[in-house]
């Protein structure tokens, strides 16, 4: 395990539970990214982390923002080579072929949203804060990630929420499909981490080569679409898992499958 200054990961079962913790609001800076960066990194390997949760350990703040001080003195190499190294590492959780679910318990605005849309679910307490991406509003633009991978998931209508309606409340981004599910604050984690086991006792093998294969699939037409779908079959039809899922179907049993 990794020694962590600002975040501690913890399991539960098969959940890895990533909490981030970088008073007083979750500013995000390079040494911030690179610590998630590595955790992400440990938990990639780590067989026994079936599905990971990421959340914070401070109320009402999920991520506030980017650390606006390093913004403000950061120098166009800077910015070039910061905003890079932030894409590069929220490309990796969208890219980890496991499922990452961001338990947003606060304020997520700018790179915290955008951190929460590298993540394949979104589930956020209700409460008197706000998700978004309000970068325009400081004369910017959001650059880790949240232009390209809002506009997949809501097509030209990510426009209006990127120039004009910055920042959201709970329920509104549940409406428009920026969240996946709303819950109260204390319910918040149990019926994240009671999802997350849920998941992690099915094929999570499956799921994984699923994930690849959408995700990879937006930026191909069909027919390379299609061979990307018959490359994961035959891939994912050499599993255990595979195995145990027709042996049980066969066999008139519920599969019990171990994510090989």
């Amino acid at each position: 395990m990794g020694n962590y200054n600002f975040l501690t990961i913890e399991r539960d079962e098969a959940v890895a539970i990533i909490k981030m913790n970088r008073p007083p609001t979750n500013p995000i800076n390079r040494d911030f990214v690179e610590e998630i960066n590595s955790a992400f990194e440990e938990l990639k390997t780590e067989d026994d982390s079936k599905t990971i949760i990421i959340t914070s350990a401070i109320e009402k703040f999920f991520v506030a923002g980017a650390d606006i001080k390093m913004i403000a003195n950061m120098t166009e190499k800077d910015a070039d080579e910061v905003t890079a190294f932030f894409q590069e590492t929220f490309q990796k959780i969208n890219e980890l072929e496991k499922i990452v679910i961001a338990a947003i318990n606060g304020f997520a605005l700018g790179g915290g949203c955008e951190l929460a849309l590298a993540c394949d679910y979104r589930f956020m307490a209700r409460g008197d804060y706000k998700i978004g991406l309000p970068e325009v509003t400081l004369g910017i633009i959001p650059g880790a990630g949240g232009i390209q991978r809002l506009g997949r998931l809501m097509g030209p209508k990510a426009l209006d929420l990127l120039i004009n309606k910055t920042m959201l409340s709970p329920e509104e981004a549940l409406n428009v499909g920026l969240i996946d599910a709303l819950y109260e604050p204390q319910d918040l984690m149990i019926e994240t981490v009671r999802f997350a086991k849920k998941l992690s006792k099915g094929a999570t093998k499956a799921m994984g080569i699923i994930k690849r294969c959408l995700n990879r699939g937006f930026d191909l037409n069909i027919r390379d679409g299609l061979r990307l779908d018959k490359d994961g079959f035959v891939e994912v039809f050499k599993t255990a898992d595979a195995k145990e899922g027709l042996n049980a179907f066969i066999e008139k049993r519920k599969p019990v499958f171990t994510g090989k």
